[in-house]
């Protein structure tokens, strides 16, 4: 890898950084859109390493679904937080 796609290596990693930590705050105020927008996020990510790199699918292939399991918990938990504010708010 030569000094030019080092540089865009890493300008792509911290824009994805700067994006999850944001879609992180957005959490505070719509956990379920928020969360839904990381998955899809990280799996365009997954998407395009494949797409340079078939390897890439298995390679980390535990992280990943660590990832896609934490995920999945979070956006069934935002959905019953969203159920029980519904259920407790008065119309």
């Amino acid at each position: 890898m030569n000094k030019e796609e080092g540089l865009a290596l890493l300008i792509v990693n911290g824009v994805m950084a700067v994006l999850f930590v944001g879609l992180g705050f957005w959490c505070n105020k719509r956990p379920a859109s928020a969360i839904i927008a990381g998955m899809a996020l990280y799996g365009f990510v997954q998407l395009i390493n494949a797409i340079d790199n078939p390897l890439t699918i298995v390679q980390g292939v535990i992280w990943k679904i660590v990832i896609i399991g934490a995920m999945v918990r979070g956006l069934k938990a935002a959905f019953r937080a969203e159920k029980i504010k519904k259920e407790l708010s008065i119309d």
